[in-house]
């Protein structure tokens, strides 16, 4: 039987730092919803959401 190696998967809370990395992935996800493509408006809900702390969201790195 061979040997099978596993990634290291770091996961963390995102915060506003992240904030560029996460937008087009939310926009994306609008996208795929079928809502139009609107990257600004991703980044400002997702920074709305970290200042008024009613989200937690977790990165994988």
């Amino acid at each position: 039987m061979g040997v099978f190696l596993y990634p290291v998967v770091t996961i963390k809370q995102a915060t506003e730092v992240e904030l560029n990395d996460i937008a087009p992935l939310f926009n994306a996800y609008r996208v795929f919803y079928r809502q139009t493509s609107n990257e600004t408006a991703a980044s400002d809900f997702i920074k709305n959401r970290f200042v008024k702390k009613d989200a937690i969201i977790f990165q994988l790195m």
